[in-house]
């Protein structure tokens, strides 16, 4: 992927036009400069932390991936926290677990340095990654996924079997918001 650029490596562009004068109908040449300036590429990876069953706190695989995903956290562009759970249990008592895990991490992560204004929180009662019939299934759904809007470049270097990329967006000054690939 291409790195993004700075200040110094702006493109420019000369163009000449010709600008006619009506009022005297006098042909003149100007030479009109131009800029883009692009601004660095983000990329938005999912990393999962797992969570014990009716757990809406860090067990020791949780706190591991926590410590592995922190550095990560604190310089993402934004974070979106989104806590799961599987079917275990009644409606009303999965939907407080998926929210209390959200609110756990970001709890967690406001108290290690990452900005509140950063952290956008979900939940999600439904979203299951595995079939809920088998026990392994049911303790790959009791989770949180933990979206990081990161420079596409620092994306490039993190395990593809640990993070798995949902999208890449370029942003160009002046124009739209791109999705130029997204999963």
């Amino acid at each position: 992927m291409t790195e993004p650029m700075t200040s110094n490596d702006e493109p420019e562009s000369a163009e000449t036009h010709q600008i006619v004068d009506l009022g005297t109908a006098q042909e003149t040449s100007k030479e009109i400069t131009t800029s883009m300036i692009m601004e660095p590429a983000f990329a938005v990876v999912r990393r999962t932390i797992p969570f014990a069953a009716s757990k809406t706190t860090l067990g020791p695989a949780g706190k591991q991936v926590w410590n592995e995903i922190l550095p990560l956290a604190i310089e993402a562009k934004s974070v979106h926290v989104r806590g799961r759970t599987d079917v275990s249990g009644k409606k009303d008592a999965n939907k407080d677990i998926a929210q209390q895990r959200a609110v756990h991490v970001r709890s967690l992560l406001i108290a290690a340095g990452v900005p509140g204004s950063n952290i956008k929180t979900s939940y999600c009662t439904s979203c299951f990654i595995a079939d809920n019939k088998t026990a392994a299934g049911r303790k790959l759904n009791r989770r949180v996924d933990v979206d990081l809007e990161l420079f596409e470049s620092r994306v490039n270097d993190l395990s593809s079997d640990d993070y798995k990329p949902v999208l890449t967006l370029t942003k160009q000054v002046g124009t739209e918001l791109m999705i130029v690939a997204m999963q």
